[in-house]
Formats: C-alpha cells, structure tokens, sequence
C-alpha cells in the first residue's frame, strides 16, 4: 500500500547503514545533535529491513534526547518478540494505519491476504506490552476503495 515508486523501493533496498550513517554525518546532523527532538521512522516499511534494530540503536546513540517515533504497517508487531524488542527501545508513538473496515477490504487496499488480522493483533500486542509514556495512534486512510 506504500505510495512510493518502484525506483524509490529499489533504491532504498540498497541503501546500506554506513550510507545511512556517512547521509547523517554529511547533512551535520551529528553535530547538532541536541537540537534533533524527534526521529520518524517512515518507509516503505521500515520494519522488514534486516537491519532495522541496528539501525534504530545506532540512532538512539547518535540522538540520545530525540523521541522515536515509528509509522509502520504494523504487521510485524503480530509478532511478539518483536513487539517487545521495539517497546523496550523506548519508541514514543507507534502509528499505524488501517486500510478498511474489515480483512476483505484492508488486504483487497494493501495486497496481502491476512494483513488485516497481523495489523490488529500487532495494534494489540503494541497495547499489551506498551509503557505508560508510549502512544498508538491510529490512522484510518479514506479512500475510494474503503
């Protein structure tokens, strides 16, 4: 359901950690890294990277005031393991998006059979396991389709 193009996807596939790192490095993020107050994570789908949790502990210590912030699928989160990995990380909102009313509508939106039932278990993991401090905002995207 990403709304980037192919050339996006394909580019972001090859998009290492130390391109990412050298990215922030280059833009003086690293330097000015007190006044960095937040940090979305965004995709396509951030969480399917492989290195997703090198990637978010490496910016955890580069931006250690920043709040963490993640809009995902929500689909990983069906996986409890993961779930907590990501609550213990100390993001701040998890947002996640839901595509229709029901499993035939949001997998019809989405293009994959079953995600509508791994989004709303995933929603209920993040519930479960969540700190007082960590937010789950739901964001219901309006189409024509839905």
């Amino acid at each position: 359901m990403c709304a980037n193009s192919t050339d996006f996807k394909e580019s972001i596939k090859s998009f290492s950690i130390e391109q990412f790192k050298k990215q922030i490095e280059q833009k003086g993020l690293a330097r000015n890294k007190k006044k960095v107050e937040a940090i979305y994570l965004t995709g396509g789908e951030p969480t399917i990277r492989p290195d997703f949790f090198s990637s978010i502990y490496f910016l955890k210590r580069m931006f250690p005031t920043a709040k963490f912030n993640i809009l995902s699928n929500g689909r990983n989160f069906f996986y409890v393991d993961f779930t907590r990995k990501c609550v213990n990380f100390g993001f701040n909102d998890f947002i996640i998006p839901i595509h229709g009313y029901n499993d035939n509508t949001h997998d019809s939106i989405t293009g994959v059979k079953g995600s509508f039932k791994q989004t709303i278990d995933g929603i209920k993991n993040i519930l479960n396991f969540r700190k007082i401090n960590q937010k789950v905002e739901i964001r219901i995207v309006i189409t024509k389709i839905n």
